[in-house]
């Protein structure tokens, strides 16, 4: 909506922007638990996401890897055979 809005000043929204509203009163443990369970859940898959992106790729390396050999062998083994 942002890049809409700066590349069309005239679709901008007429009422102002309002606040967030705050809590008034201080969270309860139940929240605060709630709050920091989510937060470890985000952090924790970011870091799965991470860790997991380069073992894929050297699954896929190894797997093309294999695949390469494989294709090589079967080819001497033809060339072997025809002779």
């Amino acid at each position: 909506m942002n890049t809409v809005v700066e590349r069309h000043p005239s679709l901008a929204s007429v009422a102002p922007a309002q606040a967030v509203p705050t809590l008034s009163r201080p969270l309860t443990l139940t929240e605060r638990l709630a709050l920091r369970l989510a937060l470890r859940l985000i952090v924790w898959s970011a870091r799965h996401r991470a860790t997991t992106a380069p073992a894929v790729a050297r699954a896929r390396e190894h797997l093309a890897a294999r695949e390469a050999r494989e294709r090589a062998w079967e080819r001497s083994f033809l060339l072997a055979v025809r002779r």
